[in-house]
């Protein structure tokens, strides 16, 4: 009954999930919840919300396919490097990598005890394609090997445009793409966030709106419909080195 229901809910984006997948998504689920009762990973505990709220919202990127190709083109590639920043208890990350298994995920917290969970669940799973790094973001940007790397950058976390465009612009390779989930009505961040887009070597391409399924058309016991934002953000050019700045000042001081 729960595969089914997962079927049904990924069928509202128009993406196909196997049988296989739907195990494996429940099973997170199941997871999640027991580990939850210990360790303070995510105030959604019930399962329609769950559906809606972190693995549809998660994987609503996939809604990008025929608007802005290139942004996702890496999910299907074998040799591409995707990061999951600010992962918390794994979404985008681990929705991605068992819908998504051709491309690497590295998925970074800077919370010890959720990049814990995540092996913990990654091994439960047998998912292999996914590297749960325990780091900040300005320190690991820095490092041989991660600075101007990826492919694509994902996000989730909670934080204002600009400060999430110098954590995330400096991972990404030029050509790459940022994007950032973001609530329903983000037109002032992102305008508040031009100028720190540019001078981290950045260019908006898109803010896509959308809101994810109401609970008549879909039968799911969520009790409003939730009204989205995907900002989609190039690299144009190589991000300059004072970038990030120290820990802390990009979220204490925004560009």
């Amino acid at each position: 009954m729960y595969e089914k229901k997962i079927q049904q809910v990924l069928a509202t984006i128009g993406l196909d999930c196997t049988d296989e997948q739907a195990g494996k998504i429940y099973r997170f689920y199941e997871i999640l919840i027991e580990k939850n009762k210990s360790v303070n990973l995510t105030r959604i505990t019930d399962f329609d919300a769950f559906l809606v709220k972190h693995l549809l919202d998660s994987l609503s990127v996939y809604l990008l396919k025929d608007i802005i190709k290139n942004s996702i083109s890496s999910l299907y590639q074998s040799n591409a490097k995707i990061l999951d920043l600010g992962t918390g208890a794994g979404f985008p990350g681990i929705p991605l990598a068992v819908f998504f298994p051709e491309a690497s995920y590295t998925l970074l917290d800077s919370l010890k005890k959720r990049i814990a969970f995540i092996n913990e669940a990654a091994a439960d799973l047998s998912i292999t394609n996914i590297s749960p790094i325990h780091a900040r973001a300005e320190e690991l940007a820095r490092q041989n090997g991660k600075r101007e790397t990826y492919h694509l950058c994902l996000s989730r976390a909670v934080a204002n445009l600009s400060t999430l465009a110098e954590y995330a612009l400096p991972f990404v390779q030029t050509g790459g793409y940022f994007i950032s989930y973001k609530g329903g009505d983000a037109k002032e961040e992102i305008h508040q966030a031009k100028h720190a887009i540019k001078e981290l070597g950045g260019k908006l391409c898109t803010a896509y709106e959308f809101t994810l399924p109401s609970t008549k058309a879909n039968n799911l016991e969520v009790d409003e419909n939730i009204n989205r934002t995907l900002v989609v953000i190039q690299k144009t050019r190589p991000t300059m080195k004072k970038y990030p700045r120290q820990a802390g000042m990009p979220s204490k001081h925004p560009l």
